[in-house]
């Protein structure tokens, strides 16, 4: 399975030179966007990346700033170009769609993009409506999989510090609530793993 993510993520990385990377600054987006930094390190190439954020009311700009900085630095990139795209006011469930709309439609030098979306696992009723994109430029390379999977994934890569800077609460702009769908999904992506959560957000 982890293979298989790292082989879509390769060959991401080999066939398109302008990636687009969705981050929110999130655990998953965070993991799409490491990944692909590091496909290209490996295999030497000269991939341009650009992030995109929606500026959401639990300060994504400033958590995906904090990812956006990090993967810089960990990769000695130069300062990454940084977009604020879509509607914030919409309902939550639309949010993310409207700034995926925006880069879409107005950075049309963007060879692809990319988002972290999984699957909701049926243990946990009630969460987001996540769906397929078949758009031909919206890649989702994490669709097949729960983020219990990706959570181990990022372990067996000793991702730890990548863990431990994401920001996963809808409720809380900081420190995490517990409660909501997001952190509750969290949580039992770590208990398929047997691993303590190093975050706190």
């Amino acid at each position: 399975m982890h293979k298989q993510i790292i082989s879509n993520i390769e060959l991401t990385v080999l066939n398109y030179k302008i990636i687009g990377l969705l981050v929110s600054g999130g655990f998953d987006s965070t993991l799409v966007s490491y990944l692909v930094h590091d496909a290209r390190a490996r295999l030497n190439t000269d991939n341009i990346f650009e992030y995109f954020t929606v500026p959401r009311y639990d300060d994504s700009v400033i958590h995906a700033n904090r990812i956006i900085d990090f993967i810089d630095d960990k990769f000695n990139m130069a300062p990454s170009i940084k977009h604020i795209v879509g509607d914030p006011d919409l309902h939550h469930s639309k949010q993310v769609m409207s700034g995926v709309r925006d880069v879409l439609n107005k950075y049309e030098y963007i060879n692809v993009l990319l988002a972290g979306e999984n699957v909701t696992p049926a243990e946990l009723p009630d969460g987001p409506l996540r769906g397929k994109s078949n758009h031909p430029k919206l890649y989702q390379p994490f669709y097949e999989y729960t983020k219990g999977v990706l959570v181990q994934l990022a372990i067996d890569m000793d991702l730890i510090d990548i863990i431990k800077i994401t920001h996963t609460c809808t409720q809380s702009k900081m420190l995490r609530c517990n409660s909501c769908w997001q952190c509750r999904e969290r949580a039992w992506a770590f208990r398929q793993c047997n691993y303590i959560d190093p975050g706190t957000m």
